[in-house]
């Protein structure tokens, strides 16, 4: 089976599933609608532009948004950054402000398509020994793999619910392909652009320590920048603020059915109710956080441990490597007790940077053949949203609302197992000019 007909395969399945749940009436087919229309919600931008009214006001802290006006604003102060930006330039008015962001968040989308093929070519360095018509093969398959992303479920979700993680999942598909490219530095910058709005992130600094300091200085800029300037605008009441809204979230997690951590799948076994309510157990006006488990609490906070200490482990034992840049990343997103569909998205560079390596190192080697079918499995189970309602089941229920949560895991292991396997591959070409040279010493 050539790379081209895998990948071709993988993209069917995708656009397949999802349009026949489409057709079928279920909403987890949503994101496929952008074929049709380019209409996008304010998911993201309706609580960073009630958030940027009330720091403008100056009345009170700036969480006072989240606490006391229960607007689910749960940014850092300067992700407000974008709202000044528009202010700025004199676009206001909140349907205007989610019209021109929904069009910039678009753009980025289509930004994800080039650098994922830039990810799967690179990544997919053939042996030169190769012919003229497996280079062509490579080519077709990467270009297949880039155009799955407009049919990737949780890049067009984001899109479609108004999201900013939509530009986050650009942002870390352009960082992972510079540095691939060996652009360690802007590779940091872009992982540092992604910490403004997602903290978690910042654990990228610690890995940055650990395998290239290049890495870890254009992240320390971005980061010093930001917060300078953060500081300077909202005050330093308003970050004390943002860490006891930090503090409530992962107190409390979230229930509802999107959320695809170990926290959100926690919720659902201990409060089964909440996982399809809108209206929440604390607040009464549409917000959906559970009441504080001390199960649940200490569950997220275990398995978020451990995510992240196998992430540093994996590093320390593999070096800087795709897989474990990709590991890592992986892992930090889980370890958050609030993981929506939508940030999934980095997955697309992910699987991109699998796929690309599983071509070089061989999809006719028998590790490779089960790693490619294994990945193309966990690709399908992440990209291909499927939200069923099983009445009386809650447990039964709750695994299969969770199979992005467990796909994702699926795909770390996967990750740790192509890392294996280059490693393998490359000792056993390291060793075949000193076998050949002893072959000849004993003729």
């Amino acid at each position: 089976m050539t790379a081209f007909v895998a990948a071709s395969m993988a993209l069917a399945l995708l656009v397949g599933l999802g349009l026949l749940l489409r057709l079928g009436g279920s909403s987890a087919g949503a994101s496929y609608s952008w074929f049709l229309t380019m209409e996008a919600s304010y998911d993201s931008w309706g609580p960073m532009i009630a958030a940027y009214a009330h720091a403008k006001e100056q009345s009170g802290n700036l969480y006072d948004v989240f606490f006391v006006d229960h607007v689910k604003y749960q940014y850092p102060p300067a992700a407000l950054g974008v709202i000044w930006g528009l202010d700025a330039l004199r676009i206001t008015g909140v349907a205007n402000q989610v019209k021109v962001l929904n069009q910039v968040t678009w753009l980025f989308v289509l930004l994800t398509v080039p650098f994922a093929f830039g990810i799967a070519w690179k990544e997919s360095r053939p042996n030169p020994r190769l012919g003229q018509t497996a280079e062509r093969w490579r080519l077709a398959a990467c270009l297949v793999v880039g155009l799955a992303t407009l049919a990737y479920w949780p890049v067009m979700m984001a899109w479609k619910m108004g999201q900013i993680q939509a530009v986050l999942n650009a942002l870390f598909v352009m960082a992972l392909c510079l540095w691939i490219a060996e652009r360690r530095f802007l590779a940091g910058i872009a992982i540092g652009l992604i910490c403004i709005i997602k903290p978690q992130f910042l654990l990228f600094m610690v890995w940055g320590l650990l395998v290239d300091r290049r890495f870890l200085y254009g992240q320390m800029l971005v980061a010093a920048v930001s917060l300078g300037l953060s500081l300077l605008v909202f005050g330093f009441a308003a970050h004390l603020g943002y860490l006891s809204m930090l503090s409530f979230i992962s107190a409390h997690g979230e229930s509802y059915v999107l959320n695809q951590s170990v926290n959100g799948f926690l919720n659902r076994l201990v409060f089964p109710e909440t996982a399809w309510v809108d209206r929440g157990r604390i607040w009464p006006d549409g917000s959906d956080f559970p009441d504080y488990d001390v199960r649940v609490y200490a569950g997220s906070l275990l398995t978020s441990l451990a995510a992240l200490g196998t992430a540093f482990w994996f590093t320390w034992r593999r070096g800087a490597t795709t897989m474990t840049f990709c590991f890592s990343a992986l892992a930090m997103t889980m370890a958050s007790p609030v993981a929506w569909d939508h940030h999934y998205g980095i997955l697309i560079g992910i699987f991109a940077a699998a796929f690309g390596a599983l071509i070089r190192l061989g999809l006719a080697d028998p590790r490779g053949k089960v790693l490619g079918l294994a990945l193309l499995v966990c690709f399908i189970g992440t990209g291909v949203r499927w939200i069923p309602r099983m009445a009386g089941h809650p447990i039964v229920e709750n695994l299969l609302l969770s199979h992005l949560l467990i796909a994702a895991l699926g795909t770390l292991v996967l990750l740790w197992r192509v890392q294996v396997f280059a490693d393998a591959t490359a000792s056993s070409v390291r060793d075949a000019p000193a076998r050949r040279m002893g072959d000849l010493q004993a003729a």
